[in-house]
Formats: C-alpha cells, structure tokens, sequence
C-alpha cells in the first residue's frame, strides 16, 4: 500500500470562516498544553513568570510546533474533520504528558485519567464505543499491570510506573488490543535505544549502571503511538498479527 497525501488537500477548500475556527482552536489548544507543561515543571510559580515561561519560551514555542504537526498529522491519516480534531487533541495530551514526564519522571493523575475519560467519551461520541474498546483498553493494563508486579519481584525494582499502565489503557481504546502490544513493542525498543545512548555518553566520562538511568516512559510509548497510528492507516508491511 503507498502512502497518500490527498487527504492534506482538504484544507485548500475550506471556507474563510473554518480557517479562523482551525486557528482559534489550534492556538487555545496549544496555549493549554503550554499552561499545564508550564504548572508543573516551572518552580517559579509567580504570575509574569509563569505567563512568560507559558507564552513565550522554547517549551511554548515546542507545544505550537508539535500542536501544528499532530493536526496535520491527524488530517493526513483521517481527512479533515471532527475526528482529526479529537485525535489532535490526544496527541497534544500526550505530548504535554511527555514533556512533564521527560523532566520529572512523573505526571499528575488528573491529567492522565482526564485523558482516559475524554478519549472514551470522544469514541462514545463517534459511535466507536463497544465491547472490544473496553476489552483493549482494560486488558492490556491489566496485562502489564501483572507484567509490572512480575518485574518488580524479579528485578528487586518498578521496571513500570502505575502512570504509564494509565496511558497505555488510553491508547489501546484508540488501537485496540493487538496493535497496543505492538506499540509496547515499538516503545521497549525505543527506549532500550535510548538507555544504550546514555549509557555509551557515560563512558568517556565516568561509569554508570545501565540499571540507574531513568526512562520517561511515556515519551516513548507516545512515539510508539504516532508510529502505530501511522501504521495502522498505511500498512507498508502487512497487517498487525498475533
């Protein structure tokens, strides 16, 4: 299957009034995103420094950019449409999601399971809710919840936060079951990729144990997700199989 960029010539035939609509919610959804990473991760919490760090920083300049990319992204998989909006949505969720993670190797709860209920309302508001959703959502949680206590008896360590099993519940309603196993997959190597590039950083300075170094797992199960969504819509290579 080759990929196809028609779906993107949509946005050349909008009426004036939908690209006002499209920059309106663009910029908001952005600015929010940009509030939240800024809430958490800055310490300094006086108001013109929190505006300032909110608006016009190279955090606020990363959110509009990505913000930019997944609403492009979204219409280039799904057309353009109330669908792409919500997918945007998500991935703007998770790319906040990431930045605070990547810093403080933890994100708010009320985040998290905001960003799981939304995403069930959204697929209840679509008519994509059902059965299977619920099964994807919960059953791959619940596996690598086992997976997570396993890991913790044998390695003596938490190889997996309870934040991140929240995140992959919330992207396997998207997926489905199968697919979120190849996104863990796609994720696990990521991250191994990276471990190995800060281990290998290390060496010409002084030793560090491959055991020590911190993962934001959820920047890299958010990358799986873009990569899975991507292959889902354009599988190059065969369909997703157990």
């Amino acid at each position: 299957m080759s990929v196809d960029f028609s779906s993107l010539s949509s946005l050349l035939h909008l009426e004036g009034r939908e690209y006002l609509y499209i920059g309106v919610f663009y910029a908001l959804s952005c600015v929010i995103s940009s509030f939240l990473i800024t809430l958490y991760v800055l310490k300094d919490k006086q108001l013109v420094s929190f505006i300032k760090r909110s608006l016009f920083s190279l955090q606020s300049l990363s959110s509009f950019l990505f913000g930019l990319f997944a609403f492009l992204f979204c219409v280039w998989l799904y057309g353009y449409g109330e669908y792409a909006w919500f997918m945007a949505i998500v991935l703007l969720c998770l790319f906040a999601l990431s930045y605070i993670d990547s810093i403080l190797l933890a994100i708010p709860d009320w985040l998290n399971f905001a960003l799981l209920f939304f995403i069930f309302a959204g697929l209840y508001y679509f008519g994509f809710l059902d059965l299977e959703r619920f099964v994807s959502a919960f059953g791959i949680c619940g596996a690598f919840a086992l997976l997570r206590i396993f890991g913790s008896f044998i390695f003596k360590k938490e190889i997996m936060g309870e934040a991140d099993l929240v995140v992959l519940a919330s992207m396997g309603a998207l997926v489905g079951l199968v697919a979120s196993l190849y996104l863990v997959l796609i994720a696990s190597s990521l991250a191994i990729g990276y471990i190995v590039l800060v281990g290998i950083s290390h060496l010409k300075g002084k030793q560090i144990s491959l055991s020590t170094i911190k993962i934001p797992f959820v920047l890299f199960l958010s990358l799986g997700f873009v990569i899975t969504l991507f292959y889902l819509r354009y599988p190059l290579w065969g369909e997703m199989s157990v």
